[in-house]
């Protein structure tokens, strides 16, 4: 099934504040919002995408951005690990 992004320029302006900044996309899909990002963030800037859906990795293959990673993970398992990141922050002394 094709997939059209829904306000993709308008989303992607509001997100972009800082063209040197760190991005996340956590449903890349077939990339709409990740190639619209890259394009408007700097080469310092970066862009990680994440999904779970093995044709999104092939998809996220074609991208050969130095300032781009995609990793194929389920996004209740990212947000896990990312609470364990921030609790781990907080009690470390």
């Amino acid at each position: 099934m094709l997939h059209f992004p829904v306000l993709l320029e308008e989303s992607v302006d509001f997100l972009i504040n800082e063209l040197d900044g760190h991005y996340i996309d956590c449903t890349f899909g077939r990339g709409g919002h990740s190639k619209l990002i890259l394009e408007k963030i700097s080469s310092k800037g970066y862009l990680s995408s994440f999904d779970k859906d093995p044709e999104a990795y092939e998809f996220g293959l074609n991208f050969n951005n130095d300032n781009f990673k995609f990793v194929m993970i389920h996004l209740k398992t990212w947000t896990s690990i990312l609470k364990m990141t921030v609790l781990m922050e907080l009690f470390t002394i």
